[in-house]
């Protein structure tokens, strides 16, 4: 290697992954100075080729994240105008130092999303057991879930241990989302759920001093929603661990003042409403009866522009029949087992093959044609008014 020239060796290090750079750069001098000539170009080749560029700038705002403040207000309204009023496009070039911690915590959103997608496709809702066939997910749908933790943990992040009389503020989070981005982060909640309440209750099954503490048995369980709200990396480990003594470590380790993540997954799904829809919700409209200008304002820009509207038309039709009210459109508890199924993060194709679609209610051209508008304009100011 040491007689390689500078752009040869340079070449060969893009090829590697991030954590083999680290050891190759410090391996010796000659490839520390061929790499220190073109780091960035180096590091964001791989970065790019390690985290899909669908998934990179939710990488990106939940790295910078880490270091946010909830409390600062300041700091909270210039990251949300960075970073949630518009999606940003990923920066040309970045430092190993900044690669590193992004895709070190990819692994675990990685690892959970596969986790998830599993789950959901094991979960038969009732409406087409007999004709349901599940297949693996496709590069997309672990995509779109991968999106959804990133933004789980964004919210976290930024509201995590925030107090319940700020709750206006985390309701507000949502509208920078339409509302099926909003409803997969509901599926996220519900399927991580189950994946701590294995480790959780065998824990308190077997600490006598737990004794007096309530199973994670139901989907509005304080505590579970305590564990969730410490993040994804905390609730990776838990995921993986083994056997009750790792188990018994973590949960331990996590115990204290919860943080209130029992209040802000219930504001987060608070949505909000149109003023012009006053008018709409004294006549208890249901969704699908409203007209096209104010479907688009209950909807909501996406902060994704998804090339397959499947999750798009699938929310639409699940919470079709629900009447237009603040949180009726989200996490509603009567579409628990469609979000146990993950249905807003499969494709079309998925969707169409499942028999999901096979009643009469039928408005999927509505949808499009929204999203369609989005695409065109970049925002839905116009829609709004």
């Amino acid at each position: 290697m040491e007689r390689l020239p500078p752009e040869i060796t340079q070449r060969i290090l893009s090829l590697v992954d991030l954590d083999s750079l680290t050891a190759a750069k410090l391996s010796c001098r000659s490839i520390h100075d061929a790499f220190t000539g073109a780091e960035k170009v180096i590091t964001t080749e791989i970065l790019r080729r390690q985290i899909d560029s669908s998934i990179l700038p939710e990488a990106i705002a939940v790295n910078k994240s880490f270091g946010l403040n909830p409390d600062d207000v300041n700091a909270v309204a210039t990251f949300t105008s960075e970073h949630l009023v518009a999606r940003q496009t990923p920066p040309v070039l970045c430092s190993l130092d900044e690669a590193l911690p992004m895709r070190r915590f990819h692994k675990y959103v990685e690892s959970l999303a596969i986790r998830l997608s599993q789950d959901a496709l094991a979960t038969i809702p009732a409406p087409f057991q007999t004709s349901y066939h599940p297949f693996r997910p496709t590069p997309s749908e672990l995509f779109r879930i991968q999106r959804a933790l990133y933004r789980y943990q964004l919210y976290c992040n930024m509201f995590g241990t925030r107090r319940v009389e700020k709750g206006e503020k985390l309701a507000r989070y949502a509208t920078y989302f339409a509302q099926w981005e909003n409803e997969q982060v509901a599926c996220v909640q519900n399927l991580l759920l189950r994946v701590i309440a294995k480790p959780f209750n065998e824990h308190i099954d077997h600490d006598i001093s737990c004794e007096l503490v309530p199973y994670i048995d139901r989907d509005d369980s304080w505590e579970g929603w305590w564990i969730l709200s410490r993040g994804l990396e905390y609730i990776h480990q838990l995921s993986i661990a083994k056997v009750f003594d790792e188990y018994k470590l973590l949960i331990r380790d996590g115990r204290g003042l919860p943080a209130m993540g029992y209040f802000f997954f219930e504001k987060f799904f608070k949505t909000r409403i149109n003023w012009d829809l006053i008018y709409y919700r004294a006549k208890s409209a249901r969704l699908l009866d409203l007209p096209e200008k104010y479907k688009a304002s209950v909807f909501g820009k996406p902060f994704y522009d998804d090339p397959d509207s499947g999750p798009a038309i699938a929310w639409e039709w699940v919470y079709g029949d629900e009447y237009v009210k603040s949180g009726s459109l989200v996490a509603s508890p009567d579409t628990l087992s469609f979000r146990l199924w993950g249905y807003v993060f499969w494709d079309s194709a998925r969707l169409e093959s499942s028999a999901f679609f096979r009643n009469d209610f039928q408005h999927s051209s509505s949808v499009t044609d929204l999203l369609a508008v989005y695409r065109e304009t970049g925002r839905n100011d116009e829609l709004n008014d």
